[in-house]
């Protein structure tokens, strides 16, 4: 047994917490409930969850592992040619990206993670691919380095739209890592700077600043972030609303969101942890 605090930075108030990794512990606080609810071993570098609460990983030595959770059947992908992968969007499980950086292609893979068609990204003109996502109308987004733009293409590489060069909006040199694609909504992850949120058309909305954090996730209306040992909890238009405090076991690497609100995935050096979050009625 570890001890862990929950803060609410809007007010300051921190309140000291024991996290069990056999039980279910639950903090309160100020209308959120956190809790963590189980863990299990894992190496990886980066993990994901699907709609379905499907995990998805990648290993340290670049293979992509699919676990289905109702079946517990495990499934896996590798391109030694295409180098190692580094993030994929497994928002619809029927169609997985999986998109290799230094090769600029974009792997779409079965809900067996067999390979259904590839895209090469340089040989469409998109030289500098920094991140790439599904959209909500099973194209592809983009952002390209090079002009600095967010781009939606079909599978095939045709141009649909753009935005305008993000150095006109954030004025300073815009590099997300992550696009998620939620609701129609978009968020372009920059670990640097922070989130940047446009509409489904490509228009800048606002801008999110959070500096020097590790991972991004979003899941319905809540937004999170991964800041040194700790876990943010932001929602539109209102902002920060809250904060845990991880313990230093846990070494926290990197976030995924799960299904619906309430679940969220958190990767340390040699397990995986799953968290909780419930809205707790004033009533």
């Amino acid at each position: 047994m570890v001890n862990a605090r929950v803060m609410h930075p809007l007010c300051g108030v921190t309140i000291c917490i024991c996290l069990c990794i056999s039980t279910v512990t639950r903090a309160q606080m100020h209308g959120f409930s956190f809790s963590l609810a189980d863990s299990m071993p894992l190496l990886a570098q980066h993990i994901f969850v699907d709609p379905f609460g499907n995990r998805y990983w990648i290993s340290p030595q670049g293979i992509f592992f699919k676990q289905d959770i109702h079946t517990d059947s495990l499934y896996q992908y590798s391109n030694w040619n295409a180098g190692i992968p580094e993030q994929a969007d497994v928002s619809n499980p029927l169609q997985v990206l999986l998109f290799y950086p230094i090769s600029a292609r974009i792997y779409f893979l079965s809900r067996w993670l067999t390979p259904l068609h590839v895209l090469d990204l340089k040989s469409q003109g998109i030289l500098q691919p920094t991140a790439v996502a599904l959209s909500y109308d099973n194209q592809i987004w983009v952002f390209d380095l090079q002009d600095g733009m967010l781009k939606k293409i079909t599978r095939d590489g045709r141009l649909l739209l753009q935005s305008v060069p993000f150095s006109q909006l954030v004025h300073r040199l815009f590099r997300p890592t992550r696009i998620i694609d939620s609701r129609q909504q978009l968020y372009l992850y920059d670990p640097r700077l922070g989130i940047a949120v446009c509409d489904e058309l490509a228009n800048f909305q606002t801008f999110l600043p959070v500096s020097s954090s590790r991972s991004f996730a979003a899941a319905g209306k809540n937004l999170y972030v991964l800041r040194n040992d700790s876990v943010l909890l932001f929602r539109l238009p209102f902002g920060l609303l809250a904060g845990m405090h991880l313990s230093a076991y846990m070494q926290p690497r990197e976030i995924a969101a799960g299904s619906g609100d309430s679940h969220l995935l958190l990767l340390g050096t040699r397990a995986l942890y799953i968290l909780q979050l419930s809205e707790v009625s004033n009533n």
